[in-house]
């Protein structure tokens, strides 16, 4: 019976009001950049992190106690918005725990320790690989036509100078790793055989991984992902972050550049030679590249977006809009699955 109790308040104080945010979470971004006509992929990444941090402080916070408020008033109704019809209440008779665990208590409870080791586990897998993946580096003298691009991208971007190697292992690449020490990491092809409008681009891609600080931010992304591996809808709203990086580094690659067209073209070139070597996904997902460059419908999409670009022009940035976009996305974020004071809302923070 303890262990029931034990399970049943981590289903219905975490891993349920977890879910329930994230769908919803997730709708009300959908329907606030539909409404607002959010376009830039710089705002939808940001957008996109709402419903995956929410997720993730109510599945480590939970529900702490059983909803308080009466949802027949309207306001009451409206500052909880996420369970307006406590659908995640609590029974009493689970609120507390027994005082003196059972064998089985003890035995879930090392089940939940395993579980989180095997994440722990992963991460230190993954980062020993990363740290493992770059090969040979490169010097001005190896690749004079590399390092002129390189040096004048850098200088545009204003991005520190990445270290830059060469694996040869059978990976989709490039990517950027390490983030007090940022590395570079090449394919034989890509450094040697491309032509300079595509070895300009793919580079002008990378560096803006490094201006946006995705060598460390798609860390973070990727950790509260795993970490959330039992809610189902994750696996939604994580494709569209990732999505949305890969397009804002293809928008400031061809802003620096001035060539959208050859940023289009390196995409197509880059998915052509992982295809024609056969090369392997990075594990992870950590550079966002195996997905986008493993999966036509994403490739055309992002071809296309850059391709209308040339005939569209620069779009404008409506401040005022994407003001208002970020404060109620923020409010979503402070909101908490269940409410038990009568004015949560001048307190938030307090509610996790």
């Amino acid at each position: 019976m303890g262990s029931a109790e034990l399970l049943i308040k981590v289903l219905y104080w975490h891993v349920i009001p977890s879910m329930t945010t994230v769908i919803v979470t997730l709708g009300f971004i959908i329907l606030l950049a539909r409404v607002f006509k959010v376009r830039s992929p710089r705002w939808l990444y940001w957008l996109f992190w709402v419903p995956l941090a929410k997720g993730f402080v109510v599945l480590i916070s939970g529900v702490h106690s059983p909803p308080a408020v009466p949802t027949t008033m309207p306001f009451a109704f409206g500052i909880r918005l996420w369970d307006p019809l406590n659908l995640i209440s609590i029974p009493a008779a689970f609120e507390t725990l027994p005082v003196v665990p059972s064998v089985v208590d003890q035995m879930t409870i090392g089940v939940f320790c395993l579980l989180l080791l095997a994440l722990v586990w992963r991460w230190v897998s993954l980062f020993i690989f990363y740290r493992s993946l770059g090969g040979e580096e490169l010097h001005t003298e190896d690749a004079p036509r590399l390092f002129r691009v390189l040096d004048r991208l850098v200088d545009a971007m204003g991005t520190c100078y990445p270290r830059v190697t060469v694996s040869a292992k059978p990976y989709i690449l490039p990517c950027i790793i390490g983030v007090f020490k940022p590395t570079l990491v090449l394919s034989p092809e890509l450094a040697e055989e491309s032509p300079d409008d595509i070895l300009e681009a793919i580079l002008a891609h990378e560096l803006a991984h490094l201006k946006r600080r995705d060598n460390l931010l798609h860390w973070i992304s990727a950790i509260l992902r795993d970490t959330l591996a039992v809610n189902p809808f994750i696996y939604t709203v994580y494709p569209k972050i990732v999505t949305a990086k890969e397009q804002d580094c293809d928008r400031i690659a061809s802003d620096v550049t001035g060539k959208p067209k050859a940023m289009a073209q390196a995409i197509a070139y880059a998915a052509a030679v992982a295809s024609e070597k056969g090369m392997k996904p990075l594990p992870g997902y950590m550079s966002g590249v195996s997905r986008l460059t493993s999966t036509g419908k994403l490739i055309n999409r992002r071809v296309s977006i850059l391709l209308a670009s040339t005939s569209a022009g620069k779009q404008k940035v409506h401040w005022a809009k994407s003001s208002i976009v970020v404060i109620l996305a923020f409010l979503a974020l402070l909101v908490h699955v269940s409410m038990t004071k009568p004015f949560p809302l001048l307190f938030p923070v307090l509610q996790f």
